[in-house]
């Protein structure tokens, strides 16, 4: 019973994944990089990818066809990393996992998810000398062609860049652990160690790292609740510190940041007061820190919310980018907790996504366009289940 069945299984799966005339149309493909993408037109400047012109595709978690992207990262040359799962056609008996360069006909590497403990694929970045690193089971770097994992025993969660080449990491344990590798030397700051006491009432969870021309590094951490709000760290290469945007003695949970092309750090910042029988009010701001100081910018200015039925937990964590215009791009939440991917500037805020679908990453090419990865779930309004890639061109 099981063979015959197996076989309907892989004929319908070959079948989904071929051209056929109910597919939908292809757009003209946007000018640049991309000519041998195939593209669906949903919005004005809104592109949906159908396939790579080698091979790759998109998922559907129900028809099985084609690859779910993770985690997505831009090199500095345009190309856009997709690292996925690829559903087995029969049963799902087998968990590989595939790395590509769209547009490439090869994979930029495979592996097997079992042997090489890299299965949950959380965060991908690419140093300044190239260097793809991900952050799975255990972070590991790309090295000619084969995944080189980190030596230390805890999954990877987030990464963040630094200008000296070196690769940082929030890691996934029980209390808050940030490292740093360059080359063969890994440092790891701990809570009960080079952090500042203050993290001690923090929750675990990083929600971005990043890296100012000035050398420093920043890290913003999500809050355990509106009383135990979490915050900014700041480490100079020397010691670490705790930053408050807001002002001194004001405690804001990070929901997000990021640098600018100019070397300006954004931060997204989220202060709930705690409400009886009531999820928790929370005003957003966006802070800008540059040469001069800190700018912060509040609802009166414009900056994007949730909404108001969103209810916050301590696990939020919103993509960040900037773009050469100064345009910042981020998520916000819907009622049902569905991120929607929008952009903020001079005071203004684009939603650009269709209904339902649910940003999981964000990034940025070269020429300013949202690579936007999602998935699509139904009881977000999307007429469908399953993941897609969007190509977000706001000049359009």
């Amino acid at each position: 019973l099981l063979v015959p069945l197996a076989l309907v299984l892989v004929v319908a799966y070959y079948a989904a994944s071929s051209d056929d005339p109910v597919a939908p149309a292809a757009s003209a493909p946007p000018q640049g990089p991309y000519d041998a993408f195939r593209f669906e037109r949903v919005g004005v400047g809104v592109d949906r990818l159908i396939d790579d012109g080698a091979g790759y595709r998109p998922g559907d978690y129900d028809l099985v066809r084609g690859e779910i992207a993770d985690a997505i990262a831009v090199e500095p040359d345009g190309s856009v990393l997709a690292c996925c799962d690829w559903p087995d056609p029969i049963f799902s008996l087998d968990d590989d996992t595939t790395l590509h360069r769209l547009g490439d006909p090869e994979p930029a590497a495979k592996w097997d998810d079992w042997k090489t403990g890299l299965d949950k694929v959380r965060d991908l970045a690419v140093a300044t000398d190239g260097t793809v690193w991900l952050a799975g089971d255990r972070p590991a770097a790309l090295i000619d062609g084969d995944w080189k994992k980190a030596r230390v025993r805890a999954p990877g969660e987030t990464l963040g860049v630094g200008h000296d080449g070196a690769m940082w990491a929030s890691l996934g344990t029980y209390d808050l652990r940030i490292a740093r590798f360059k080359g063969d030397r890994i440092r790891i700051f701990r809570e009960d160690g080079e952090l500042p006491r203050a993290v001690s009432a923090w929750s675990d969870h990083v929600t971005g790292i990043a890296t100012t021309p000035d050398g420093k590094t920043w890290v913003g951490v999500n809050g355990k609740g509106p009383r135990r709000p979490g915050g900014l760290l700041r480490y100079d290469g020397k010691a670490w510190r705790v930053v408050r945007p807001l002002g001194r003695g004001v405690d804001a949970s990070v929901q997000g940041l990021t640098t600018g092309p100019d070397g300006s750090l954004w931060v997204y910042l989220s202060r709930s007061q705690p409400e009886k029988d009531a999820p928790w009010r929370a005003e957003l701001y966006l802070a800008r820190r540059d040469s001069s100081g800190w700018t912060i910018l509040d609802r009166s200015d414009g900056v994007p919310s949730h909404d108001p039925g969103f209810r916050h937990y301590s696990n939020e964590q919103v993509p960040m980018r900037v773009g050469q215009d100064g345009t910042v791009w981020l998520t916000t939440f819907t009622g049902g907790g569905c991120a929607r991917l929008v952009s903020f500037a001079d005071g203004h805020t684009t939603d650009y996504l269709p209904d339902g679908a649910c940003v999981r990453d964000l990034e940025l090419d070269p020429d300013g366009r949202a690579w936007v990865s999602v998935k699509q779930w139904p009881w977000a309004g999307a007429e469908g289940e399953g993941a897609d890639l969007y190509l977000v061109d706001p000049a359009a």
